[in-house]
């Protein structure tokens, strides 16, 4: 495993040459992930001055997060494996074929959804069905082999976007930084905050808000975390609360809680799936793909936290010996706003 020191000293080199390096460590599974990205915000916020170490974090999270894609991207490969699959192109006949060989069944037609209600991204319709199948499409832009075995939403994004306000650990968190870190006047002090410390479910708006801050208290505290740290976020901060908040404040009845808050989200979350296609690579060059069906929703029946992570994260382990992650995080700004629990 490649050394802190080692890390230290890659990182004072030219964004070719920590782009050369990384990735080949990366690829050995030579390097502590988490490690590192704690390491390049502290070198982003520690050394701003320096033009470059923003690009530098944005390089090396590139290629530690090859599941980050695009929106607008994502959205081009679907409206394609729309237009692919009614037009019959090579693109279509691959994937009819490989459905009508895992399924028996062929694909006439398929459309595009649109809607973040809708939990999916595009529906086809089946020879001799009325009914139109939903489809999510989950992608990894590293072209690798896909398991029979494996989770569709291996190596993508979330399945669930995580909305807070369903759950009682968001509600804890938030309740802990604010008296920790914003009533306490430790931020106001650190930062030399003139605003007036707002009252908690004032904060809570923000916390919870899927964007920029609204109240004068947040904006301020990010102005001069920006000028104070180079960075909006307050990374130091988040690394020791967040040490604290799992070392001492979760126990077994917050565990109870997210189980039972969790499976009705998860449940949801599956349902309004029939199929999933799941493709690494580029779909544009070269690419690898599988089907998966949709079957019973297994129940969550045990929650473990998952030690060293610098976010909050949670094994949840179903009555299937499947799993997925409750992933606790901050969605814009870490210590400004969107306080979220995605589900992967």
């Amino acid at each position: 495993m490649v050394t802190e020191k080692e890390i230290n000293d890659i990182l004072q080199e030219s964004v070719k040459i920590i782009s050369h390096r990384v990735k080949s460590w990366h690829k050995a599974g030579l390097i502590d992930e988490e490690n590192l990205k704690y390491m390049l915000e502290r070198e982003v916020s520690g050394n701003h001055s320096r033009t470059n170490r923003k690009g530098v974090k944005n390089l090396v999270d590139r290629l530690l997060n090859p599941k980050k894609k695009n929106g607008a991207r994502e959205d081009e490969e679907i409206k394609y494996i729309v237009e692919s699959i009614n037009t019959d192109n090579d693109l279509g006949k691959q994937l009819k074929k490989a459905f009508f060989e895992k399924y028996e069944k062929n694909i006439v037609s398929a459309r595009k959804t649109s809607g973040r209600s809708k939990h999916n991204d595009f529906e086809i319709l089946l020879e001799g069905e009325e009914e139109w199948k939903r489809i999510e499409h989950k992608g990894c832009r590293k072209l690798k082999n896909i398991e029979d075995d494996c989770k569709p939403w291996d190596d993508s994004c979330q399945f669930y976007n995580g909305d807070p306000k369903p759950f009682d650990i968001c509600k804890e968190y938030a309740r802990l930084w604010w008296n920790h870190l914003v009533k306490s006047g430790i931020l106001t002090k650190t930062y030399d905050i003139e605003t007036v410390i707002p009252m908690f479910n004032t904060w809570l708006k923000d916390a919870f808000r899927q964007g920029k801050p609204m109240t004068k208290y947040v904006k301020e505290l990010r102005e001069k975390s920006v000028k104070k740290n180079g960075t909006a976020s307050l990374f130091d901060e988040r690394k020791k609360f967040n040490k604290t908040f799992v070392e001492n404040h979760i126990n077994e009845k917050d565990i109870k809680s997210m189980i039972k808050q969790i499976q009705p989200i998860y449940e949801n979350a599956m349902k309004n799936k029939d199929y999933w296609l799941k493709i690494n690579g580029d779909i544009f060059k070269e690419f690898r793909f599988k089907w998966f069906e949709q079957k019973n929703i297994p129940n969550i029946v045990k929650i473990e936290i998952i030690k060293n992570k610098l976010d909050p994260m949670f094994k949840c382990i179903c009555d299937d010996n499947t799993h997925f992650t409750a992933h606790l995080r901050w969605g814009y700004n870490q210590g400004i706003t969107n306080i979220r629990l995605d589900l992967k």
